[in-house]
């Protein structure tokens, strides 16, 4: 028997399917913590780690065992859906598109900035945004200018760029966070994906893999293998050489050497070059016209996204950070705002009297799981119609709090059929699958101190 180790990408954060898929969707911790650059490094103290690794071994793509459970029928190949090298990842090219810095709390700079977003398919990346169609034309904003970073890989299978690609998408993608603080992705997009999935973009930098001899031998990569007497098998450990570093070539270029009989025409559909983004003809050629800017912003003070659907999309930020954004608040007052639920229920706040258990993810409890324990209306919290009543509410004063609430259906999120007077149905939402129609476009806030 032979045995073979090589790095599972899995490995890397070991906090598995969902926090990665957050993650290259452009949310997770790595993303959303606002933090120093020590408190980072301990946050993603695996990643610290594993370049140490990455550095000598060859890493696996992106498989996961949760995503096999979940495919309903073959091949069952554990890829997530932005990295599907059987479904829409023809071009062998993956690129990330940063729109903000950490270590400066903000978006991006023009002076870091590789690129300007001309337009994205909604429909190429809904497994990232949960939008099924549409188009979005970005035009000068502040996500409009994000640092753009990808890569290419020869489709041969024992070329050196498609053996290690899984070592260039740990650099393309965690060493930029961790090294250069990199985060979220542009609005309507995944922040890392297979080409296809990405908006359309002027310019990206490039990045290419070298493998260069070990130590003890003159192979640039090779299996060290040892006999295991208690098996009676010989386990084989992958030891090489391996840098990321810049392409020699812009990125069309790198391109075309790694896939000479590739669609470089069908690349530059993606990377179309500086002042070629053309938004009038965007949206002329989709026979779309520019309507009136609508506020979805939260309209009073000021607030933190912590997850939303449709077009208040955010990708959650996980319990953890929730806590410290409820933590940091100046009331701890929580904020649904949902663009198509009834009108009463278009703008509900929650208001806490007891301190939050530990020992309970709350943000799941607004997101799919509105229970009773620790949260009884009434006594823990109550909920309200109006910014200025939760604000005004006081334990056992609480002049606005609504009349009806209920709980403890599994899957079914807040506030379940809470009502102002009464029971009201199909007001409450759900992440894991779409809850009613009405809660499609939706987001939760916890309110920040003001600027």
């Amino acid at each position: 028997t032979l045995v073979l180790f090589y790095r599972s990408f899995a490995d890397i954060s070991n906090r598995g399917y969902q926090f990665d898929k957050n993650y290259f969707d452009g949310g997770a911790s790595y993303n959303t913590e606002k933090e120093t650059h020590s408190k980072l490094t301990t946050d993603a103290g695996r990643i610290v780690r594993a370049e140490k690794i990455v550095k000598k071994r060859l890493v696996a793509w992106p498989e996961y065992e949760a995503v096999k459970r979940r495919q309903a029928t073959a091949p069952k190949n554990g890829y997530l859906a932005n990295f599907n090298l059987d479904q829409n990842c023809d071009l062998n090219t993956v690129m990330c598109c940063f729109t903000h810095n950490r270590y400066v709390d903000g978006p991006i700079k023009r002076s870091e900035s590789t690129s300007d977003v001309c337009k994205h398919n909604l429909g190429t990346s809904a497994r990232s945004t949960h939008i099924n169609d549409g188009w979005a034309v970005y035009d000068g904003r502040e996500e409009s200018s994000p640092y753009c970073v990808g890569f290419s890989w020869d489709p041969a299978e024992e070329s050196t760029s498609n053996r290690f690609k899984g070592n260039t998408l740990f650099y393309t993608s965690f060493m930029n966070t961790l090294k250069n603080g990199y985060t979220i992705n542009i609005p309507g997009a995944p922040m890392c994906s297979c080409i296809e999935h990405m908006p359309v973009v002027t310019k990206a930098d490039c990045l290419d893999v070298k493998v260069t001899s070990s130590p003890g031998s003159n192979d640039p990569d090779f299996y060290l293998f040892t006999y295991n007497e208690a098996t009676h098998s010989f386990d084989g450990e992958h030891h090489a050489s391996v840098s990321v570093v810049p392409c020699e070539k812009d990125f069309v270029g790198n391109f075309e050497d790694k896939n000479p009989r590739g669609n470089v025409r069908e690349l530059m559909t993606h990377i179309v070059g500086e002042d070629n983004c053309d938004d009038e003809g965007n949206l002329n050629e989709k026979f779309y016209t520019t309507a009136a800017m609508y506020d979805w912003n939260p309209p009073e003070t000021n607030w933190t996204k912590v997850a939303g659907l449709g077009f208040l999309y955010r990708p959650m930020i996980g319990d953890r950070a929730f806590r410290e954004a409820v933590y940091n608040s100046p009331n701890g007052i929580i904020y649904r705002r949902c663009l198509g639920c009834y009108s009463t229920h278009k703008h509900i706040y929650y208001k806490r009297f007891t301190p939050y258990p530990e020992n309970k993810d709350f943000l799941d409890l607004f997101m799919n799981n509105w229970f009773s324990e620790d949260n009884e209306h009434g006594k823990d919290m109550c909920l309200f119609s109006t910014y200025e009543e939760a604000l005004a509410a006081k334990d056992g004063q609480a002049n606005g709090c609504w009349k009806f609430c209920n709980y403890n259906h599994e899957g079914v999120g807040f506030p379940r059929d809470c009502g102002p007077l009464e029971r009201t149905n199909d007001n409450w939402n759900r992440y894991y699958i779409h809850g009613p129609f009405s809660t499609h476009h939706h987001a939760f806030y916890v309110e920040a101190w003001s600027s």
